[in-house]
């Protein structure tokens, strides 16, 4: 069986984050599964939502 880890070890660190792979490589899992977007001008992000309201807990839209 393959264990793959949704946005690396979002249990235990902030999802799609260098510390939440970290820690999914640390419990053996065999694949990370993350989300990559392009942002308006062209950057690539690793982010799940299309905005970053719920991981910031902003009050405004910030897509």
């Amino acid at each position: 069986m393959l264990v793959i880890a949704h946005q690396g070890a979002s249990s235990i660190a902030p999802e799609n984050t260098l510390p939440a792979f970290e820690e999914a490589i640390k419990a053996g899992t065999d694949y990370i599964e993350t989300d990559v977007h392009q942002t308006a001008d062209g950057k690539v992000v690793i982010m799940h939502d299309l905005s970053v309201n719920r991981t910031c807990e902003l009050s405004e839209n910030h897509s």
